[in-house]
């Protein structure tokens, strides 16, 4: 199953400052140079590296490819609401 950033790899969401950020909007360049910039509100710790290496290695280098990037709501097919993520959110932990 497809899920979210945010949920797969929710302790980097939660330490993040830009957590309605898109991936795009997390590099930023300096020169000709890009960078990821995740806005973490601490440094993350040895709980967190594990989930941080595999994060990078499914988003990968901060190129900007030519596609923009998308938001979207799968698992009901409508519009976000904290009510249905919270069910999303039950239904995984059975």
């Amino acid at each position: 199953m497809d899920q979210p950033l945010a949920v797969k790899f929710h302790k980097l969401w939660k330490i993040s400052r830009k957590q309605e950020a898109t991936i795009e909007e997390m590099s930023e360049s300096t020169g000709e140079m890009k960078a990821w910039n995740f806005g973490f509100c601490k440094t993350p710790n040895r709980d967190e590296l594990p989930e941080l290496y595999d994060f990078l290695q499914v988003i990968g280098e901060p190129n900007g490819g030519d596609e923009e990037d998308e938001r979207s709501w799968i698992p009901n097919k409508g519009i976000f609401s904290t009510n249905s993520s919270d069910v999303v959110l039950l239904e995984e932990k059975k």
